[in-house]
């Protein structure tokens, strides 16, 4: 994490328009540990000025709880997620 913050410190002050986009794995198979390590990983994507997040397999491995909890905001975008009871897009 410190590189990747030190790396968009860097990068900010550089011409360009840039859209950051975190791609997902946040939360590990595991116990209360790799829940409290994903959603401080999400924390520090917020504080480095993220601008949306997307979800991986990883991801879903504890549940839907944690991830409801910790995927407030920024936006989450995807493509092909879809709800397991009636097909719908997320």
């Amino acid at each position: 994490m410190a590189r990747r913050a030190a790396f968009l410190k860097q990068a900010k002050h550089q011409p360009g328009h840039r859209l950051l986009v975190a791609g997902g794995d946040f939360f590990a198979p595991g116990g209360p540990e790799e829940r409290i390590k994903g959603r401080d990983m999400l924390a520090a994507f917020r504080m480095m000025g993220y601008d949306a997040f997307t979800l991986a397999d990883l991801d879903f491995s504890g549940g839907l709880d944690p991830l409801a909890a910790a995927l407030k905001d920024p936006a989450l975008v995807t493509t092909n997620l879809v709800w397991a009871d009636n097909a719908r897009p997320l």
